[in-house]
Order: C-alpha cells, then sequence, then structure tokens
C-alpha cells in the first residue's frame, strides 16, 4: 500500500501543474563523479535587471543532501535532508541570511501521517504540527500553527484527498480556514494530464483555474493553463542532447485587456545535467 500524504502535499499535484513561471535565465549545471552538484545561473527580471546564483549541491548515501545557494543580490540560503535514520521518517534542516532558520520532521505510513515544523526568525517564532489519517486512497486530517511569539494560534486547517493510481481529488482550506480550495488531477493517458483547481474565499474572491499538459514526444511537451479573471499562460519545453540542452518559452496574457500583447513571457536555457 502506499504512504499516506503528508498535510503539505494534499493538493500540490494540480498545483504544481498550474504554475507555470516566467524565468528570464541562463543555467550551466555539472555533477562531479562524487556527486557533487554546481548551478550557475543568470537572471534578468521584468525590469532588465542582471543577477547570478551560484548553487552547489551534494548527496551523500549515508549522510544526506546538503543545499546552498549565494546571489549577488546578497541572499542566501542553505539545507541539509536527510530520510536515513528510519523508515518513512524525513529530517530537514534549512536557513536563509535573513537570518531564520527552520526545522522540519516529517513521519509517513501506509494508515497515518505525521510532520511537524519549527521556524525561529528575528520578528517570530512559529510551530506547526499537522496530521493525516487513511485506508485505501482517501486521506484526511488537519494543521495547526502557533506562534510563541504572540503566544496565541497563527494558523489552522484541514484537508482531505482521494488518489488512485489515475486521478486524485483535493479539499483544503487556508488561511484559518478563510480559503477553501477544491482541485481535481486525471491523468488521461501516459502523455495527457488535465486539472482544475477552485479557490472560494469568505472575504469574497472566487477564481476558477483549469490546466492541460500534453508530452508531444519524450523530449517535448506543452502545458497551458487559464483562470475565470481571464489570465492564460502557456508554456513549450524541449529537450536535446547534443548539445545537452532544454530550452523553455512561456506567455502570459490578460485576455480581459489585450489578446496581443503579452502580460509577461519567459525563456530559460539550461545547459548541462539539467
Amino acid at each position: 500500500m502506499a504512504n499516506i500524504p503528508l498535510f503539505k502535499d494534499v493538493g500540490k499535484a494540480v498545483a504544481d501543474l498550474i504554475k507555470i513561471e516566467h524565468n528570464r535565465e541562463v543555467k550551466v549545471k555539472t555533477t562531479t563523479q562524487q556527486g557533487l552538484t554546481f548551478e550557475s545561473i543568470g537572471q534578468a527580471d521584468a525590469a532588465g535587471s542582471l543577477s547570478g546564483i551560484v548553487k552547489t549541491t551534494f548527496k551523500h548515501a549515508t549522510y544526506g543532501n546538503f543545499e546552498d545557494e549565494i546571489s549577488t543580490a546578497g541572499k542566501s540560503k542553505g539545507s541539509w535532508k536527510t530520510t536515513n535514520l528510519i523508515k518513512g521518517l524525513a529530517l530537514k534542516l534549512s536557513y536563509t541570511e535573513k537570518p531564520t532558520g527552520a526545522l522540519d520532521i516529517d513521519y509517513q505510513t501506509d494508515l497515518f501521517s505525521v510532520s511537524s515544523n519549527v521556524e525561529v526568525s528575528g520578528k517570530s517564532n512559529t510551530l506547526g504540527v499537522a496530521a493525516l489519517v487513511g485506508f485505501e486512497g482517501l486521506s484526511t486530517g488537519g494543521e495547526v500553527k502557533y506562534d510563541a511569539s504572540a503566544q496565541k494560534l497563527s494558523d489552522y486547517n484541514g484537508a482531505a484527498e482521494y488518489a488512485q493510481k489515475d486521478f486524485n481529488i483535493a479539499l483544503k482550506t487556508k488561511n484559518s480556514a478563510d480559503v477553501v480550495e477544491g482541485s481535481y488531477l486525471h491523468k488521461a493517458t501516459a502523455d495527457l494530464q488535465v486539472g482544475g483547481l477552485f479557490s472560494y474565499s469568505f472575504s469574497g474572491s472566487r477564481v476558477f483555474t483549469g490546466v492541460f499538459s500534453y508530452s508531444l514526444d519524450p523530449s517535448t511537451s506543452i502545458k497551458a493553463t487559464g483562470d475565470s479573471n481571464g489570465i492564460v499562460s502557456a508554456l513549450l519545453e524541449q529537450k536535446l542532447s547534443k548539445p545537452a540542452l532544454k530550452y523553455a518559452f512561456s506567455t502570459e496574457f490578460n485576455t480581459k485587456t489585450s489578446l496581443t500583447a503579452p502580460k509577461n513571457f519567459g525563456l530559460s536555457l539550461a545547459f548541462g545535467d539539467y
């Protein structure tokens, strides 16, 4: 039997599918025989400002995965993660330059999953606990977060998911149950995925987003999304073997204002071990 998902992963599959990042970047990635990976990334934002990022990743079969990232904007972050201590247990330590630190502990079995998270920063210290129980594809549970600095609950939510081999349906709340999200994802064929996400806020916002992803061939895929606010996005991604290159082109339109002038676009090139 498959493990019960973590609370933070309920509905994540369709949310990840809907997300299209309009990156304007060039990336070079290489990996040594010892498992050390180097990434050099050059980026440009919508205003034309340039920045650079150096990212280093080391994967060790016994000691876990180490990751560090530094940018020319003065930002840095890093983490260490291991799944080798106990079967089903994942432990992660992370930090940023702000400074902030976090400890995440996740444990999964085929009957339940539990998660805890501790975040420490200059502004607040929070503790989060979440749990799901399930059987035969159906999982349900909740999450609470406590702000130790303010000495009060800072967030509380619930979730339910029904997952099978070719589809899943999820219902989840956010922002102290002010927002309710219902989603579905269907793997219609080996090449085609379709999904949808409806977000209802008791404060008044209601948005539906639909998405489809299709693999034209083993190296080429397309994806398109559209929502009830008139925002339409599309992504084309292709991988080449010689040279080792993955490129992606994306665009976004606000159909309520213009069908010809894009609101945003992205073009990214990734060389090496993409």
